[in-house]
């Protein structure tokens, strides 16, 4: 009955540390409570229960991006923004490809988000070309991008697609999101989490580091037909093929069912275009994944000072745009 309802422009109040979560287990337990593409606006402080809120509703499949900020002496009020993630999207898996990336392009025009994977790739790829060798048991899967999505830019796309693994990643190890805050990448770098510029994510695991995770942004057009898709390969444990490899069985015991919809949701937060929401903040986002290169830095060679405003690198010799001009080596 309506008296028993907030109407269209009331809130609620949580007061303590786990009426977030009831109210996400009422929306879980009866969908219509939300209707198709709306939206749950959250506003938190920066304290620990304020930054679990994202954290939980991230793990149970839901998307979640900062809309607003506000510091008010030491204290940062915050408005994240958590939706069902790519609404309309199929999602669909195959035993063996030849890539995903060329599976979805094969579809031709689909809704953003629709998603395919596979247990087995035969030409899978990485940046420049590379080739990607499967891992038993790894994620293997490719989204369909907004076709605007292209006016953001490779490197952005790049970098998001990073900090929607990060993401990912924290939610799973019960950390806080990096797209949050970009002080959360420390816990995920003490946990040996590093990202190597400018597309891959590598895990240190005591006096053995290697290449866990990449993605691959491609782009096609045809006439006045633009489509973008995102490529993402997740080793679940090392493989022989291979030299400095790792997988994400020395950070959780979990399956590609496990994965995908925190990884699917995270791939949302960053990227999804939400008629209701603006996209996330490309200073955020190079932020974030600065916060996470730090003890790349540190630990490898060539010396680098930063990320310049779109992504590169700044280098003694100069700004870096492409990962043929440098060659990283770890210590």
């Amino acid at each position: 009955e309506s008296e028993d309802c907030l109407g269209p422009m009331e809130d609620s109040a949580f007061i303590g540390s786990n009426q977030s979560k009831q109210l996400l287990d009422a929306i879980q337990s009866n969908p219509f409570l939300l209707n198709e593409n709306g939206i749950v606006l959250l506003l938190h402080s920066s304290n620990r229960i304020g930054y679990n809120i994202g954290r939980d509703w991230r793990r149970n499949g839901w998307a979640s991006r900062n809309i607003s900020q506000l510091d008010i002496g030491d204290e940062r009020l915050t408005v994240i923004a958590c939706w069902r993630p790519f609404e309309g999207a199929s999602i669909g898996r195959l035993d063996t490809c030849d890539s995903t990336n060329d599976e979805i392009f094969r579809l031709g025009v689909v809704n953003q988000g629709t998603f395919l994977s596979t247990e087995k790739q035969t030409g899978g790829r990485g940046h420049s070309g590379r080739k990607w060798i499967n891992s038993e048991g790894g994620f293997m899967g490719s989204w369909v991008l907004g076709a605007n999505s292209i006016e953001k830019g490779p490197q952005f796309l790049q970098m998001a697609s990073n900090v929607a693994l990060l993401d990912s990643f924290a939610a799973l190890l019960n950390s806080g999101l990096p797209s949050h805050s970009w002080t959360h990448g420390s816990s995920l770098e003490g946990v040996g989490l590093r990202v190597k510029w400018p597309n891959d994510i590598w895990l240190r695991i005591g006096n053995d580091i290697g290449k866990m995770c990449g993605v691959l942004v491609e782009g096609r057009t045809q006439g006045d037909v633009v489509q973008i898709v995102l490529g993402v390969g997740i080793n679940k444990k090392p493989t022989s093929l291979l030299d400095c490899t790792m997988g994400w069985a020395s950070l959780f015991d979990l399956e590609f069912v496990d994965l995908f919809p925190v990884i699917h949701a995270s791939v949302a937060s960053l990227l999804e275009n939400h008629p209701l929401l603006p996209d996330c903040n490309h200073e955020d986002v190079l932020n974030s994944v600065y916060a996470t290169m730090r003890f790349t830095i540190s630990e490898g060679a060539p010396l680098v000072f930063g990320l310049n405003e779109i992504g590169e690198l700044r280098t003694p010799g100069g700004i870096v745009e492409s990962t043929g001009e440098i060659q990283w080596n770890w210590n």
